[in-house]
C-alpha cells in the first residue's frame, strides 16, 4: 500500500510539472515595474567623444497567447514607458571634459512569434522566436559654458530573434531565461541645438539581449541586459557619430 501511494504521488507530481511546462508561454499576461542603469557612448573614429550614464525607471506589460488551439505557435506582445536622468560628459579639449545633465523619456512596443518545443519529460519548454519592435525616446541635455543645450528624438524600428526557455522546478516555481540578437532596420535621429537642427539616419549594428529570472506563482523577478549599436551617418555635411548603448536592469512582473 505504501509503495502504491508513493507511486501515485510520483505520477501526480510528474503530471503537475508537465502541465506547468506545457502551459508555458501561452494565455498569460503580466504587468511589470523596472529600474535600469544605462550608458550611451558616441565615437569619432576610434575616439570616444561623449558618454551619458544614468538611471531610468518604467512600467510595462506583456502577454503570451496561443495563436490557435492545439498548436505550438505562441505569440507575445509587449509595451512599456520609461524615463530617467543621467550625467552627460563631452570632450572639450585634448584630455579635458565637461559635464552636464541629461533627461530622457520614451516608449517601446514589440511583438514576436515562436514555436514551443517540449524536449524532455515535461519540465523543460523551449521557444525559438522572431519579431519586430519600435522604440522611441527623447533626450534633452542641459547646456554649459562649453556647449549649447540640445535635444534628440530617436525613432528605431528593429528586428529581434532568439529563444526563451523555462524549467519547472515544481508546480509553483520555474526558472526562465531568454537571449538573442537585435538588428535595427530603420533609425532616425532628429534634433540639435538652438538654431542648428537636423535629421540623421544612423546605420545598422547587431547587438544582443538577455534576461534570466524565476517565476513563483505568477511573481517574476528578473535581471536583464540589452545592447544598442548604431553605425555613423556620414551622408550629409554634418554627420552623426557611431553610437553604442548598454542597459543593465531589474524587472519585477506580476501576473494578472
Amino acid at each position: 500500500m505504501r509503495l502504491r501511494t508513493l507511486a501515485v504521488s510520483a505520477v501526480l507530481l510528474l503530471a503537475a510539472t508537465s502541465v506547468s511546462a506545457r502551459d508555458s508561454f501561452e494565455d498569460k499576461a503580466y504587468w511589470y515595474l523596472f529600474g535600469e542603469r544605462y550608458t550611451l557612448r558616441q565615437f569619432d573614429g576610434g575616439t570616444q567623444t561623449t558618454k551619458d550614464v544614468g538611471e531610468a525607471v518604467g512600467i510595462g506589460a506583456f502577454g503570451d497567447y496561443q495563436v490557435a488551439e492545439d498548436t505550438a505557435l505562441i505569440g507575445r506582445l509587449r509595451g512599456e514607458v520609461f524615463g530617467g536622468q543621467g550625467n552627460y560628459d563631452i570632450a572639450t579639449g585634448s584630455a579635458s571634459k565637461t559635464s552636464s545633465t541629461s533627461n530622457r523619456f520614451g516608449l517601446r512596443i514589440e511583438g514576436d512569434l515562436g514555436w514551443r518545443f517540449l524536449p524532455s519529460d515535461g519540465k523543460v519548454a523551449i521557444l525559438p522566436f522572431g519579431g519586430i519592435g519600435y522604440r522611441w525616446w527623447k533626450r534633452n541635455v542641459t547646456g554649459t559654458q562649453s556647449f549649447q543645450a540640445f535635444d534628440e528624438g530617436w525613432h528605431v524600428v528593429y528586428t529581434k530573434a532568439g529563444a526563451r526557455g523555462q524549467y519547472g522546478i515544481d508546480r509553483d516555481v520555474a526558472l526562465f531565461a531568454d537571449a538573442g540578437t537585435i538588428l535595427p532596420v530603420y533609425t532616425r535621429v532628429s534634433g540639435g541645438s538652438s538654431g542648428s537642427k537636423g535629421s540623421f539616419k544612423p546605420g545598422m549594428g547587431v547587438s544582443t539581449f538577455a534576461e534570466a529570472g524565476v517565476d513563483y506563482k505568477g511573481l517574476r523577478p528578473s535581471i536583464y541586459y540589452e545592447g544598442n549599436r548604431f553605425s555613423a551617418d556620414e551622408s550629409g555635411v554634418i554627420g552623426f557619430p557611431r553610437t553604442e548603448g548598454d542597459v543593465f536592469g531589474l524587472r519585477v512582473a506580476f501576473e494578472f
